[in-house]
C-alpha cells in the first residue's frame, strides 16, 4: 500500500534490502513494478480523496476505518505525513494499517522545505516514537535531496548534539529528507507520546534510548556516500 499516488516514485535497492526484499537486481526501479516483482499481487493507494486515483479514501488525521486495520504487508509513505494536520495521528494510522511482521517506510522532509507541507519531520521524532512503541527500527538516516548543496550524501543518524551539530547539519544538508523503516512486532504499544531523547536523559526519571537497536547502518542502506557527526562541515565552509 502507498500513501498517495506514487507513479513517479522510485526506490533504491538498499532500502528494499533493508526491509527484506531482495528478489531483484535493478538499482532503481519504479515502485509499483518493484512490488509486483517481489510478489505483491494487490497494490492499494490511500489518500484523502480520489483525485489521483486512490482506491482507499481515508483522512490520516482522522480515526482509521476499522476495515483497513491490519490489511497491509508494506506501507510506503513517499511524502504524505507532512501534509497531514495531525502528523502523530497519521503515523499511528499508518502503523495500524500493518499486519504483524509488516513494514512501513517513511520518506519525510527534514530541512529546506518551507511551505511544502504543514510540517518538517526531524529524525528524532521517528526514533523516539518507534523506539518507545517497540517497533523494530530497520534503518534511519538523513539524505540530501536532489536540490541540496550536496545531492549525493547521507547522514547516519545516531542522535545529535544540540546547537553545534544542528548548525553543521544545516550547512551540510540545507535541503534534506529523513528515511526510516520499521517492522511491526506482536507486542507493540499504542498511544505513546515520547519525550525527545535530547531532553529525556536530563529529566527525572531519566530515559535512555539505545541507538544500537537500529538494525542497519546507513552505509548498508543508502545509495550515496554516508557521513557521521565527525564528518559534518561547518557553515564557515560555505561563505559565498
Amino acid at each position: 500500500m502507498t500513501l498517495g499516488a506514487v507513479d513517479d516514485a522510485y526506490v533504491h535497492l538498499g532500502i528494499l534490502k533493508g526491509c527484506g526484499f531482495t528478489q531483484f537486481t535493478e538499482d532503481r526501479t519504479e515502485f509499483k513494478e518493484v512490488l509486483r516483482r517481489v510478489g505483491f499481487d494487490r497494490i492499494s493507494f490511500l489518500d484523502v480523496s480520489d483525485f489521483e486515483g486512490a482506491d482507499i479514501i481515508q483522512d490520516l488525521s482522522a480515526p482509521l476505518d476499522p476495515a483497513y486495520a491490519g490489511c497491509a504487508d508494506l506501507v510506503l509513505d513517499n511524502g504524505t505525513i507532512e501534509h497531514c494536520a495531525d502528523p502523530l495521528k497519521a503515523i499511528e494510522n499508518t502503523l495500524s494499517l500493518l499486519k504483524v511482521g509488516g513494514v512501513a517506510i517513511f520518506m519525510s522532509p527534514t530541512n529546506g522545505y518551507l511551505d511544502h507541507g504543514f510540517w518538517q519531520i526531524s529524525p528524532t521524532l521517528y526514533f523516539d516514537l518507534f523506539y518507545d512503541l517497540g517497533y523494530e527500527i530497520l534503518f534511519l538516516y538523513v539524505r540530501a535531496s536532489n536540490w541540496g548543496r550536496f545531492d549525493k550524501l547521507a547522514f547516519d543518524y545516531k542522535g545529535i548534539s544540540m546547537h553545534s551539530d544542528q548548525d553543521r547539519l544545516g550547512a551540510t544538508f540545507p535541503r534534506a529528507l529523513t528515511y526510516c523503516a520499521v517492522r511491526k512486532t506482536s507486542n507493540n504499544a499504542t498511544g505513546i507520546r515520547p519525550i525527545q531523547s535530547f531532553y529525556s536523559v536530563r529529566h527525572t526519571p531519566r530515559v535512555f534510548r539505545d541507538f544500537t537497536k537500529i538494525k542497519y547502518a546507513a552505509s548498508e542502506i543508502a545509495d550515496v556516500p554516508v557521513v557521521n557527526n565527525r564528518d559534518l562541515v561547518g557553515p564557515e565552509n560555505f561563505v559565498e
